[in-house]
């Protein structure tokens, strides 16, 4: 409107301009030469000519013609009009602001208002105000928090209460800075103190710090204490703080206190005669200090005022080596005291000026040797023929007379290589020939505690260990005589008690796979011992068939283990390579391993295995346990268990079950690698099995078609494995799948993993379009992941995990048979909104039902004779993939055919032009919804397309929550059936953002 104002503005002026210009007559006026143009619409009137237009536009005409009986002449024509009213702001009325401003855009003059908020350039400082711009071109005021009043008083905090300044007194003891005064009083003053500890004198008197005295109560200046100590004042008492001793008056400064004098203080001070020693309260000084009297002194002796030197005077003086010894008069020195020579020490040894304490290699008989460096406590025993005083000097253990004398066996002193000596020669007692202590094996039988003695320690032979007669139950195997020994003679151990292995007990030796017994028969049981430490038992075993197993230790019970700590391992054919192991996986710390819980205990191909029973750590014994080895799955037994895919009795192939109980699949026919040339279609088996197919990718980009059936409304469970069917994917194998309705129409997107480790998987619980699929026939497509490799074999198992009309709830059925169940297994909706009739019989009809919102909120609403049908998806939410596609199917059952049709979206997905939405009726028929609209806004929000709707979807603003017109119309569908699969189809087309879609509903008007 100001543009438009301006331009009027202009022509205004331009035509009081160009008035000169306009045609005359000398009668009657005919009427005004042309206006300047006002933007081209109209031509210049008046006259013989018409005014000239600028580029592109003509000059506007008169609007009315002078009447009269004469017609004057025409004028000379008016002035065509100006294309521009400006070139440059500067050229258009008026003057800037800082909140508007003069603008010229295409030759129009109008005006640009500063945004609201925008600060002015005239401002007043310290109003708690800010001069603004109101978004119109006014200038207004806020309040502004920062535009304090500065009072320039320190002791006053300058702030604003909304848009008033205030300045209120800073709290006492606030810092300031003005003259002296350094501290805020509270009152708005900067004084100099508030309270003692603001000054160095620690005095304040009326706000002012006064200087220190010696008389003012108060510890300060270079005081020690108070009012004493320091250079100003007197020596403080004793106790006093002090730093110099001239701050206490006894001059002693110890540890920061006045302390009285003391024999310890480095002083001369009391009644001491020299520094800390004299006097009747300190000890006695030494030699050359200060005396009075004799008793002042170390060594007793004053002479005159000098204490003397004594030998016992505490001081090395004299003739004295060291104090008070050494030398010609005093007693001998101490060791580690100083010498001249060995006589100055008690040692007689004097080494590098010291005396060295006695030693058993100085060469001196000293200390309290009986020789020389030899005997006594202290040194070595000495040689034969040296001076002793008991056997303990002596190497020989014998001194007879105060000599050492040489060793003889028999003389009842243990000497020289002597074990012992009895100072007898009989060798059935503890000590025999050659004075050896007697031990078993030496060959003679010790009276009263050896019954035999063979000079060995073998102990499978008649003398066994500790030198007794083997005999059976004394825990050692008598060669060629026993075949056990467990050290009892107790029955139901594995040894019997005449020492004869038990039936259905381990035989020793079976510590190695070479000593392993003959293999036994599955199931069974058997019991062993780990004995001595360090023992392993290998049991061998023969799987007749494939089977699942289990192996479990317990002690002496089966079911029970209170005692012992097993390990276990199961090995394979060779008994080197370890299949799998346990420690505590049974009953406390037994073993055990399980097929339900270990894979290599499943399908455990025919042939004779290994198990090796050890103890946990291998530090201990175990007098007895059990091994049960069992089977939780025997091909061919009839019974299907564990990870058997089936058992039909036998082990025969080609039966539909394999030999090693593996469902036999049913194989591909090439070519399949088209949809046209799909292997099937083969009905779908009710049951836990379903179809199996068999198939390879080969050669590399191959793809396998299969095609299936149907025989009603089900949940469909689509998955591959490795060669051996369900329960196994091996490394070999990595697939992609996809299901399509026809051979044109996917399902739902390709699916690459979510099976078993590569293998792939589409689960109606996580992949919603395997929902619901009504009867009839549908295709799957198999290929190698990224079509770079063969897979020399597959299977492809599809299973019904819920099948409408069987009469069980199941998968995602709302219900199965019954009044309020559909055909499909839908609960009872109010789908039709305008008939009158509660259809879902919960008391609300048609538009009062919350089931019709969406239809009976539209805006145009259908024809009289039409049938308004609302569904509303129940397959949502759904995961829409990153660059991919997902889709969802509502099923119509109101037949007629489409006369309106109008759709509502719920779709959570950030940058929501990623987001394509196409809808495809149940002809077949596929429109574009929206595509790559809403840049990079967020989620369609009950977002309705509806051709009635004004505003294009194109033109809406994310997350479009109103009424919109689809980019293709709805009307495409006009004249379609309706009844049947309305699917609606979620793409995302950029990487790194997927989204969901939340639900979505459709609603239909349909004609009879």
């Amino acid at each position: 409107m100001t543009r438009f104002l301006a331009s009027l503005a202009t022509a205004a002026v331009l035509t009081a301009g160009l008035g000169s210009l306009s045609g005359c007559s000398d009668g009657d006026p005919q009427g005004t030469g042309g206006r300047a143009g006002a933007g081209g619409s109209n031509q210049g009137g008046g006259g013989s000519n018409q005014g000239g237009g600028g580029s592109g536009n003509q000059g506007g005409g008169g609007s009315n013609q002078g009447g009269g009986s004469n017609q004057g002449g025409g004028g000379t024509g008016g002035q065509g009009g100006s294309t521009n009213e400006c070139t440059a702001p500067e050229d258009c009325p008026g003057t800037d602001t800082d909140c508007a401003t003069r603008t010229c855009d295409e030759g129009v003059c109008g005006v640009a208002y500063a945004a609201q908020g925008t600060a002015t350039t005239d401002q007043s400082a310290g109003d708690c105000k800010q001069s603004v711009c109101d978004g119109m071109g006014e200038v207004t005021s806020v309040a502004d928090a920062t535009d304090v009043l500065d009072d320039e008083n320190p002791c006053t905090a300058d702030l604003c209460d909304g848009d008033a300044p205030i300045n209120t007194n800073m709290t006492a003891g606030a810092t300031c800075s003005v003259g002296v005064g350094k501290v805020c009083d509270g009152e708005g003053a900067c004084v100099e103190c508030i309270q003692a500890a603001d000054c160095a004198s620690n005095v304040c008197v009326s706000n002012a710090c006064v200087a220190a005295t010696c008389m003012d109560t108060v510890k300060n200046g270079s005081e020690t204490d108070i009012d004493c100590g320091g250079p100003d004042c007197t020596p403080c008492n004793d106790a006093s703080p002090c730093i110099l001793p001239s701050d206490c008056k006894s001059g002693v400064c110890t540890g920061g206190l006045c302390v009285p004098p003391a024999c310890t203080d480095t002083l001369k001070n009391g009644e001491e005669t020299d520094v800390d020693c004299g006097g009747p309260t300190c000890s006695p000084c030494g030699p050359e200090k200060g005396c009075t009297v004799d008793g002042d002194c170390v060594g007793g002796t004053c002479s005159g005022s000098v204490c003397v030197p004594t030998c016992t005077d505490g001081v090395k003086n004299a003739n004295e080596t060291d104090a008070d010894c050494g030398g010609p008069l005093c007693e001998k020195c101490e060791d580690t005291k100083t010498c001249s020579v060995g006589s100055d020490c008690t040692s007689d040894v004097c080494k590098n000026g010291v005396c060295a304490a006695p030693a058993c290699n100085d060469g001196v008989v000293n200390g309290t040797e009986t020789g020389l460096d030899c005997g006594g406590p202290a040194c070595s025993p000495c040689n034969d023929g040296l001076p002793c005083t008991g056997n303990a000097d002596c190497t020989s253990k014998v001194c007879t007379g105060n000599v050492c004398q040489a060793p003889v066996c028999g003389d009842g002193v243990v000497n020289g290589t002597e074990q012992c000596d009895d100072a007898n020669q009989d060798n059935t007692d503890g000590c025999v020939a050659g004075c050896k202590n007697a031990t078993c094996g030496d060959m003679f039988v010790q009276a009263g505690v050896e019954t035999c003695d063979d000079g060995n320690q073998d102990n499978t032979d008649g003398c066994v260990a500790g030198c007794h007669v083997a005999a059976c139950g004394d825990g050692y195997k008598q060669a060629g005589v026993e075949q056990c020994d467990d050290a009892n003679q107790a029955a139901g151990d594995c040894c019997a008690a005449n020492c004869s292995i038990e039936a259905g007990c381990e035989i020793e030796p079976n510590n190695t796979c070479a000593t392993a017994p003959p293999p036994v028969t599955v199931p069974t049981t058997i019991q062993g011992s780990i004995r001595p430490v360090g023992d392993q038992d290998f049991i061998t075993f023969t799987v007749p068939a494939t089977a699942d197993l289990k192996i479990e230790t317990f002690d002496g019970t089966v079911g029970t283990c209170a005692s012992i700590d097993t390990v276990i391992e199961l090995r394979g054919t060779n008994c080197t390579t370890v299949l799998a192991t346990d420690d505590e996986s049974g009953i406390a710390s037994c073993s055990k391993l399980d097929s339900t819980v270990n894979t290599p205990l499943r399908r455990m191909a025919p042939g004779t295995y290994y198990v090796r029973v050890e103890d946990y750590q291998n530090n201990g014994q175990i007098p007895s346990y059990l091994v049960q080895i069992s089977f939780n799955a025997l091909c061919g037994d009839g019974v299907k268990q564990g990870s058997e895919q089936c058992d039909d009795g036998n082990l025969a192939s080609g039966d539909g079950c394999a030999s090693n109980c593996v469902i036999e699949g049913k194989p591909e026919v090439e070519p399949n690698d088209t949809c046209a040339a799909a292997t099937g279609p083969f009905p779908v088996p009710l049951g836990a099995e379903g179809l199996l197919l068999s198939g390879a990718i080969t050669p590399i980009g191959d793809d396998d078609w299969y095609a299936f059936t149907l025989p009603g409304t089900a949940d469909v469970w689509i998955e591959t494995f490795d060669t051996n069917g369900p329960g196994t994917c091996t490394s070999s194998v990595d697939t992609v799948i996809q299901l399509y309705s026809d051979c044109a129409t996917p399902v739902g997107p390709e699916q690459d993993q979510g099976g078993i480790t590569n293998c792939s998987r589409i689960n109606p619980a996580i992949n919603t379009y395997a929902r619901r699929l009504p009867a009839g026939t549908y295709r799957v497509r198999v290929i190698d992941y990224l079509d770079n490799s063969t897979i020399p074999a597959y299977k492809l198992q599809v299973k019904i995990t819920a099948l409408c009309g069987n009469g069980i709830k199941e998968g995602t059925e709302e219900c199965d048979g019954g009044a309020s169940c559909t055909a499909t297994c839908d609960l009872l909706r109010e789908v039709i909104c305008n008939d009158g009739i509660d259809d879902d019989n919960d008391g609300s009809i048609d538009c009062a039902d919350s089931e019709c919102a969406f239809g009976c909120g539209l805006a145009t609403p259908c024809a009289a004779g039409e049938t308004l049908a609302v569904y509303n998806s129940k397959d949502t939410p759904m995961t829409i993939p990153d660059w991919d596609f997902t889709s969802s199917t509502i099923h119509a059952n109101v037949a007629g055919t489409v006369h309106r049709a109008a759709v509502r979206l719920n779709v959570s997905h950030i940058w929501i032009e990623d987001v394509d939405v196409e809808l495809m009726s149940p002809a077949g028929t596929t429109i574009d919804l929206t595509s790559d609209n809403g840049g990079q806004g967020d989620n369609y929000v009950n977002t309705v397309l509806d051709d009635t709707c004004a505003t294009p979807i194109t033109s809406g603003t994310a997350p479009f929550t109103a009424c919109y017109a689809p980019e293709a119309p709805l009307a495409t569908f006009n004249g379609q059936a309706s009844a049947g699969a309305w699917k609606l189809v979620v793409s995302d087309d950029e990487e790194e953002i997927g989204g969901t879609l939340n639900n979505w509903s459709l609603a239909i008007c349909v004609a009879p």
